[in-house]
């Protein structure tokens, strides 16, 4: 479903407005109604679609791309479990997954997942969950709380944060998972969570 919320100038909520939406390029990958404001993608159809939503004649909202992507089935780790070997602090380790689905008969890599990292624990347990973060591609932390992280999957299907511990810390090992869910129904993709067991050479 697409929404418009509108606010005065005081930031109150306008309510019981006129609404509606217009793909800017390529319509014919998707059919929006009118009367509920939902999308649907044709069924063979991929893409990028530019919405904007109109109140009346004169309020328009900013344009917004919409990715048209085959139903994601699975996510799986990117790299190699075999390859897991014990690491020297300091650690910047990646954590790649991806995500893929079918279309037109053939599985395909998923662009636009939303993936979710966690650090489920650490070992020791007694440790302060800050003894390690996840971090972007510069190993900057993503938020104040860096023990969860989200990243989009990539044109290849891909996602990835790295997980940092520094050294001192006290940590010998790491749990990390990576979830996505469909989009028609929200469960979560065969494969999730994806597992990581980090562990630190002592």
């Amino acid at each position: 479903p697409l929404r418009i919320q509108a606010f005065t100038r005081d930031s109150q909520e306008v309510t019981g407005l006129s609404v509606f939406f217009l793909p800017t390029t390529l319509p014919s990958l998707v059919k929006i109604d009118s009367a509920t404001g939902f999308v649907v993608a044709n069924d063979t159809a991929t893409g990028t679609v530019q919405i904007v939503g109109r109140i009346g004649e004169r309020l328009q909202t900013s344009v917004v791309s919409l990715l048209v992507v085959p139903e994601p089935t699975t996510i799986a780790r990117a790299d190699d479990p075999a390859g897991d070997v014990p690491l020297a602090l300091p650690v910047l380790k990646d954590l790649p997954v991806t995500v893929t689905g079918t279309y037109k008969g053939a599985s395909a890599t998923i662009t636009g997942i939303i993936v979710r990292y966690r650090i489920d624990s650490l070992v020791p347990a007694t440790l302060p969950s800050g003894s390690a973060i996840l971090v972007n591609d510069s190993a900057l932390p993503l938020r104040p709380d860096s023990t969860v992280a989200v990243d989009t999957t990539s044109a290849a299907g891909t996602a990835m944060r790295k997980l940092l511990v520094v050294a001192g810390s006290g940590v010998q090992r790491v749990y990390v998972s990576a979830s996505a869910r469909r989009l028609h129904d929200a469960k979560p993709l065969a494969g999730s969570p994806v597992r990581f067991v980090v562990d630190i050479k002592q």
